[in-house]
This record gives C-alpha cells, sequence and structure tokens, in this order.
C-alpha cells in the first residue's frame, strides 16, 4: 500500500502554537457519525463497563545547552535514552565532537564515547560534583535540561508541565504522549463515576516518533524500537473487560502499541522491553477496541486513520474511532459525505483487495450479517448517506461487512 494514501495536507496556519485551557476543552470528532465534541465530553460518549488505558510516561528534559571545553564553543544535546551507562543523544554542531570531548552544562558533565554518526553521538554523563548515580544523573538533566517539543511547535511553554499528561510518572520519554496531554483530573473523575475503568501501561516515546515515513510503499518501512511495560495488573483489566463485554480505549497509539504487543500470538501476558510491533491495514487486534488520538501533521513513525473534515485547527484537536477497517478504507479511497454512491463503491473497490488481508471466516460473516443487516440495507438504499452509514459501520467495529456486500458494491460501480 502507498505511503501517499495516508498523506493529506495540513496548512500551516491552522496548528495552534499554544495549548488550548482548559485542557479538556480540546475539540473531539467521533468518527462515527462526524459529529463534533469536546474532551470534556468523553465520559458521555464511552459506557460503564469500557476500560480506559493511558501512558503514564513522562517527558525528560532532555534538550540540553552547553558550552564544549577548552573552546567554549556552543553544544546542543537532545538525549533520545539510556543504555547502560551510556546515553545516546542528537547534536549540534556534530561535527566537531570526538570521543573525549568533554561539555559542560548547568550542575552535568557529558563526556563524548563515540564519532558522531548521521548527527547522533554516545556519551556518558556525571553530575558537575561527580555524581553518576542514575538518580542523581537524572535530577541534573532536569534542572540543566528543558522539555523538547514537536518539531511543529515553534516556540517555547511558558509552563513546561504543559507537555505532561497530568497522570506522568516514570521519567523515560522524549515527546509526550499527546493524546492524553488533553485528559484532567476532572474528566478522569468524570469517567470513575461513569463506571469506566482506567489502566496504565508506559512506552518511553523517542524521537523517531515524529520522523515521517520516506518510503514508497508502507510495506518497506523499517519501524522503529521501543521500550514499553505491560504489568499484570493492566493485563488483568484488559482480560475482564473483554470478558464482561465491555470495550478497551486506548489514549493514544503509544497505549495500542504496547497493549497489542502483550496480547499478540493470542496468548496475553505482562510483557516489559522492547518492541517493534508494526501496525498497517489488514491487522487484526487482540486487545484494543477504540482509540483516541490527536490529528498528526504527516504520516509518521505510527501509521493512523484521519477520518476527519479539511478546516479543522489541529494541534487543540482530538478524535476517536474504532479500529477496524472501514476506517482506514474511508480514509483510503477518500470517500467523501457528498459522493453519490456509485463514486463511493467505485473508490471502495479501487482499494478493497491492497488493504485486506485474509478473508473472515464464515461464522464471522454470519454473525457480521445478523447483527448489521438493517444498517446495511439502509446504508444501499440512500446514495447520499454512504459515507456516513460506511462510518457507523467502522463505529461498530466489523470490516467484515465489506465482505458481506462486495457484490452489491460491484453491481452500482460504473463499469467501462
Amino acid at each position: 500500500m502507498k505511503t501517499s494514501s495516508f498523506t493529506y495536507h495540513l496548512p500551516e496556519q491552522l496548528i495552534a502554537q499554544s495549548p488550548v485551557e482548559p485542557r479538556d476543552s480540546a475539540r473531539l470528532l467521533r468518527a462515527s457519525d462526524l459529529t463534533d465534541w469536546t474532551v470534556r465530553d468523553l465520559p458521555e460518549l464511552l459506557h460503564p463497563g469500557d476500560l480506559v488505558v493511558v501512558n503514564d510516561t513522562r517527558v525528560r528534559a532532555a534538550r540540553l545547552i552547553g558550552h564544549r571545553e577548552p573552546t567554549g564553543g556552543r553544544v546542543e544535546l537532545l538525549l533520545l535514552g539510556c543504555r547502560g551507562d551510556r546515553w545516546q543523544a542528537l547534536a549540534r554542531p556534530a561535527r566537531r565532537l570526538r570521543p573525549g570531548s568533554i561539555v559542560r552544562f548547568e550542575g552535568l558533565v557529558a563526556r563524548i564515547e563515540s564519532d558522531p554518526a548521521a548527527g547522533q553521538v554516545e556519551l556518558t554523563l556525571h553530575t558537575a560534583s561527580g555524581g553518576a548515580e542514575d538518580e542523581a544523573v537524572e535530577r541534573a538533566i532536569a534542572g540543566a535540561g528543558r522539555v523538547p517539543l514537536p518539531p511543529y511547535i515553534h516556540g517555547e511553554l511558558d509552563d513546561p508541565d504543559r507537555y505532561q499528561t497530568v497522570f506522568a510518572d516514570r521519567v523515560g520519554s522524549a515527546a509526550a504522549p499527546t493524546a492524553g496531554l488533553h485528559l484532567t483530573a476532572r474528566t478522569l473523575d468524570d469517567l470513575a463515576a461513569r463506571g469506566v475503568g482506567l489502566a496504565r501501561i508506559e512506552l518511553r516515546i523517542g524521537l523517531d516518533t515524529f520522523r515521517p515515513i520516506v518510503a514508497e510503499d508502507i510495506a518497506d518501512h523499517r519501524m522503529h524500537s521501543e521500550w514499553i511495560d505491560v504489568p499484570e495488573p493492566t493485563v488483568e483489566q484488559v482480560l475482564r473487560v473483554r470478558r464482561s463485554g465491555g470495550r478497551v480505549v486506548a489514549v493514544g497509539t503509544t497505549v495500542v502499541r504496547a497493549l497489542e504487543t502483550a496480547f499478540r500470538d493470542g496468548h496475553p501476558a505482562p510483557y516489559e522491553g522492547p518492541t517493534s510491533l508494526y501496525i498497517t491495514p489488514g491487522y487484526r487486534f487482540a486487545a484494543v477496541d477504540v482509540l483516541t488520538h490527536i490529528l498528526a501533521t504527516e504520516p509518521a513513525g505510527r501509521l493512523y486513520t484521519n477520518l476527519v473534515e479539511p478546516g479543522l485547527a489541529a494541534s487543540a484537536f482530538s478524535f476517536n474511532f474504532q479500529l477496524n477497517q472501514p476506517g482506514v478504507m474511508l480514509a483510503a479511497a477518500q470517500v467523501r459525505q457528498e459522493d453519490s454512491l456509485e463514486e463511493a463503491a467505485a473508490a471502495l473497490l479501487a482499494t478493497f483487495d491492497e488493504m485486506v488481508e485474509a478473508p473472515p471466516t464464515e461464522e464471522e460473516v454470519e454473525r457480521a450479517r445478523t447483527e448489521y443487516l438493517s444498517s446495511i440495507e439502509l446504508a444501499f438504499n440512500n446514495p447520499q448517506g454512504i459515507a456516513l452509514q460506511l462510518s457507523e459501520w467502522a463505529s461498530m467495529g466489523d470490516w467484515r461487512l465489506f465482505f458481506l456486500h462486495r457484490d452489491r458494491l460491484e453491481q452500482v460501480t460504473p463499469t467501462a
């Protein structure tokens, strides 16, 4: 499948440069019916018995500005993570750094341990007094560094904590799990009062999350690895909710990646370690039913579908949709509300075979036929509402509907 299928135009002037206040006043689009809400309304949109899962990682103040000894030249480091006692960092300017180079920051000292490669270096860190213990170094980083903002935000935040979620816990990420930034303590309380559960995972976000996909075909993209922790209580909560008929609501793609890793191959279990999971059309989800996510500026390290209308301000904008193939197909086929039945059918058939890897079982087909027959008939008898009804199917969670009525699509598609 072509990467260009996920591309859309987002004018830069529509990207807000300061966060909306309060957090939960951010706009939210429910993709099942394309209705406009706010994040504050999330408890109303979910059902008692559902489970919301968040990523509680905390963003490290990873942007360090210091001076190289003995020349005093300015050096900027962006810490990417740590393996053992060695840190990986992007350096600017990197060309002047060599193994043994010393860079001093306020209360912190870096020793370069490798030659630069593609602007990246390995280094060791210790405090100005020589301390190398993890806690002491983290405190020094917090005191000397700045929180790195996404590349589409061009200024600085007055309050750095505004780029942390209200449930942020352990420091470890180079970027925030942005979908979670819109949730407030008030919203979480209202979810609990509604009977919606809350669970946590940790995924340490690296800067690769902002790296655009440059491969022409998504199959040729090399997905980056990230460290995750899906604890036993979270696995148990997900299993309990799914058994009781509730839905698992992932707040952001980091949560999707973590949960699907822990539930992969039909053997759900707690997991701590790296994941390179790459989710593309045709993937069958084992843990997650619903996703909330912000509108992205371009195809980046994690692919997901945008079912939003152009012209809506992006930075303070969230939407949710169900994780299934109708939603993906609607976006890839670029079906519009104003399309006729014939136009919508032709667009969907043009992408159908490419996007679905395996046919459903007879049991799956029969279940979908029984449950959604009235919706199917309504959609095909109302050409003006085809795109909206297809989105409604997406909200129900069954891409199998396209198999059921592919013959109907073919019947209404004009022949050459």
